[in-house]
């Protein structure tokens, strides 16, 4: 059961993408890019995007919000 997920704040702000996993499967945080594949499950580099899950979803739609550039 993919899951819907929009990005809140930062360079990705309003974009939507689908993951191929279940809700219960979520990781608490992605990193993302503007280039090709836009996330990947964090594991964090020098000058990666953060983004951190809501704790609940709002509607079928899970958010994570724009934290920091590292």
């Amino acid at each position: 059961m993919p899951v819907e997920i929009e990005f809140v704040g930062g360079p990705m702000d309003g974009r939507r993408v689908t993951l191929p996993c279940t809700p219960e499967e979520l990781p608490p945080a992605l990193k993302a890019t503007d280039r090709g594949a836009p996330v990947e499950r964090v594991a964090l580099a020098p000058g990666t995007t953060r983004y951190e899950r809501d704790t609940a979803a709002i509607g079928t739609t899970w958010h994570y919000r724009y934290e920091d550039k590292r």
